[in-house]
Parts: structure tokens; C-alpha cells; sequence
């Protein structure tokens, strides 16, 4: 009888025949041995894989399991879903196969090239169907847009692009002046009453922010310059009236340096108080009250907190439209006095789709169809039947007599 044992690497096997005393004598009759298991999966390193324009492609390692090797050589494929948003460097089609020799190590490598935006997934399978079934999740983002722009250079701000707001952090008071001086943005907060009272700098327009278009805010925070104990310059990614957002501060109440606050439906939420110490940008030049370079990075899901150029953390904001940006400065108690400089706004991303218009038109003995806005031109024979693509179509399409004796419906989808 034999049983099925898990095949693990330094696990070995072996028949004998042993003999208890001497003139003792055994002999040992042994026939139709085998192991039986499974072999394990191939594995890959790393599983997700975001794609940027104009990085360097990421590597991927692929390990196969040493048992498939040892005698004979073995071929991997690597398979993209999708070769329009991302293949394997060296591939055909989106197909790349690898070749382990026999006896050769079991690990090689290969690199992931971005096409173009969307999501997609490679499948590792072995040829000789030893073992499948290792998926890489790639998402290849699109290449930010700038959707806004604002150095304060004309001496003032874009009032259709900015509006203030008295908002309180928590529940304070407080008289705020916010003016430009000398081509930056400046806010002056005295506290009038307990706690945390300040005024803020809020984008009019709101965007959205997706995986595959993300939503990039970037700015420099000049100056924090206090005279108190309780301050802190904020910028703030919300929704419209801060139901949901994510706030990153600079402390300089006991030095607490920089945190973040938010409020997202979850039990982690910190919406008060100090917040999440961010321990990458603790000490160093990071607490001076000076020249820093903030960078959010929102995905719909989550924020990436960039200081400097330097990652600090990834927290929860699952929230993909109607984001807004604040930049604001706040006062913990009575009398307490800030006033924080900032310059250099941009809100990168993917500007949002127009909606297409198509018109037809005779022109002389043809037909002219032409289009504004997004989508691709489509035709069917039915009104109701089978959509496709119209092959590299010239905007307008001319449609000349021979070609209009059959009936054809086109739309923009």
C-alpha cells in the first residue's frame, strides 16, 4: 500500500534491511516504488505590478519548483491578457517564453513593458502542463494631465479656481487673513476661541481618481512660522463638505512634526486630535518650518504622502469622485498665532470625457459624417444588430454614391 505525501524540498526516501545479532541473517525483496504529491506552483515575485509612463520596467522573478528540472529542461510562458496595456520584454504577442535547462538553476527573470493605460494580467504556465496557474495583476496608469496650475505670480489667486473657507479643524474660532505676498500664498490665523480654528485655500472644481487614473496633487509648503505651541499647516484631500477625507499636517505642538488625520468610514479613523505620526519624516530637515514639496497621489482607493520626494504612507481614501484639495493653516487655543506660506499648486490627471456629437451631412452627391468629442465611430446594417468598429476613419467619413444603396446606421460609442 502506498500513501500520497507532500513532495518538500531535503525530504528523502530509503529501503533497507537490518540485521539484530550476529549470525542474524534478512534479506529484503523491494519492487515498484513511487512518491506521489503534488508539484508545487511556479511562483512569481512581485504579483502586482504598477506601470508609469517613462519609469523603468519593472522585473519580475520567476521560480519553478527544482523537482521539474533536474533531468530535463522545462519552458515557461508568460502570456498577457491584454498586449495593448502591457507585455513581457522580449515576447512576441504578448507571449514570452522562458527556458529552464536541465540541472540549471531554477530562477530567471524577465521585465514588464507599459503599452498603453488599462489593466491587465500575465499568466505563468509550464508547456508541459506540470504546473499552472501563477497570475501577475498589472495596472498601467495614464499619463497625468494638468488640470491645474497655480503660482500666484499675477498677485492674486483665480477666483474661478479657489474659494476661501472658515472651516474649523475641530471646533475653534479664529480671525484669518489670506493674501498673496510676494507671489505666495499666505495665510495669518489668530485663535479666538478653543480648539483648532483656521481657514483654508479650496479648489472650486472636483475631479475623480481611478487606478488606472490617478489623481496627483503636488505643492510647496514655504513656510510654518509660529508663535505659539498649538499650529499646524494642512493640506487636505476631501469630498464636498469633508465627509470623507485625509489631512496632512505639520504639528509644531510638542514637536510632533509631521501626521495625518482622516476620516474615512473606518474603525482606524483619526478625524481629531494629533493624528498618525509618519515616522519617515521624522527629525532631520523635515521640522525646520521651512521649503518642503508635498505630493498626494489619490487612486480612488487610497493617498500616497510624498514629502520631498520621499514616501511616507499609503492610508485609506476610497473615494474616486467630487475630490477636492485645501490648503489651510489652524491655532489650537486662544491667542495662539500662524501664519504659513505656500506656492506652486498643480492638480495632475486625466481630464474628463466630453461627450461625442455626430452629424451627417450631403455634400454635393456624398455623404459627410463627421464628430466632436470622445468615442470611436461605430456602424451596424441594424439599427439593432451587431456594432463594430469603423476601420481608421477619416473625420468627416465620406460616404460616396456608390455606397450608399445600402441602408447602414453609424453612432459614436
Amino acid at each position: 500500500m502506498f500513501k500520497s505525501v507532500r513532495w518538500m524540498d531535503r525530504i528523502h526516501f530509503a529501503f533497507g534491511a537490518y540485521a539484530r545479532t550476529s549470525p542474524d541473517t534478512l534479506v529484503g525483496v523491494f519492487d515498484n516504488a513511487r512518491v506521489i504529491g503534488p508539484v508545487p506552483a511556479i511562483q512569481a515575485s512581485p504579483l502586482a505590478v504598477v506601470l508609469e509612463s517613462g519609469q523603468t520596467n519593472p522585473v519580475v522573478s520567476i521560480s519553478i519548483p527544482r523537482l521539474i528540472n533536474q533531468s530535463n529542461a522545462v519552458q515557461v510562458t508568460v502570456s498577457s491578457s491584454d498586449p495593448a496595456v502591457a507585455i513581457p520584454v522580449s515576447g512576441t504577442a504578448g507571449v514570452l517564453t522562458l527556458t529552464f535547462p536541465a540541472g540549471a538553476a531554477p530562477t530567471q527573470s524577465f521585465e514588464i513593458a507599459r503599452v498603453g493605460k488599462g489593466s491587465a494580467s500575465l499568466s505563468i504556465s509550464n508547456l508541459q502542463g506540470l504546473c499552472d496557474g501563477t497570475v501577475i495583476q498589472v495596472v498601467s496608469v495614464a499619463q497625468p494631465q494638468v488640470l491645474l496650475s497655480e503660482n500666484f505670480d499675477s498677485g492674486h489667486w483665480d477666483t474661478n479656481q479657489w474659494q476661501t473657507s472658515n472651516a474649523a479643524f475641530e471646533t475653534g474660532t479664529a480671525d484669518a487673513s489670506l493674501s498673496v505676498v510676494n507671489g505666495q500664498f499666505e495665510l495669518v490665523v489668530t485663535a479666538t476661541g478653543n480648539y483648532w480654528g483656521g481657514a483654508s485655500l479650496v479648489t472650486s472644481q472636483s475631479w475623480s481618481a481611478s487606478a488606472i487614473d490617478p489623481l496627483v496633487f503636488e505643492l510647496d509648503r514655504v513656510a510654518s512660522l509660529s508663535a505659539a505651541t498649538g499650529t499646524r499647516t494642512a493640506v487636505w484631500i476631501t469630498d464636498a463638505g469633508r465627509s470623507n477625507f485625509v489631512c496632512l499636517a505639520d504639528l509644531s505642538e510638542a514637536s510632533l512634526g509631521w501626521s495625518y488625520n482622516q476620516r474615512v468610514g473606518q474603525s482606524s479613523d483619526t478625524p481629531t486630535g494629533a493624528g498618525v505620526d509618519i515616522p519617515a519624516f521624522n527629525g532631520g530637515t523635515f521640522d525646520d518650518g521651512g521649503p518642503h514639496h508635498i505630493k498626494l497621489v489619490a487612486n480612488g482607493t487610497t493617498v500616497k504622502i510624498y514629502l520631498d520626494g520621499v514616501f511616507g504612507v499609503e492610508a485609506p481614501f476610497p473615494v474616486s469622485q467630487g475630490i477636492r484639495f485645501e490648503i489651510g493653516g489652524y491655532v489650537r487655543a486662544e491667542g495662539d498665532t500662524l501664519t504659513g506660506d505656500f506656492d506652486n499648486i498643480s492638480i495632475a490627471g486625466t481630464p474628463p470625457s466630453t461627450s461625442g456629437k455626430l452629424t451627417a451631412i450631403r455634400s454635393g452627391a456624398n455623404v459627410a459624417i463627421s464628430w466632436t468629442g470622445d468615442g470611436t465611430l461605430q456602424s451596424s446594417v441594424l439599427v439593432t444588430g451587431s456594432w463594430g468598429d469603423v476601420t481608421a476613419p477619416s473625420n468627416p467619413l465620406i460616404i460616396p454614391p456608390a455606397d450608399q444603396g445600402q441602408q447602414k446606421f453609424y453612432r459614436l460609442r
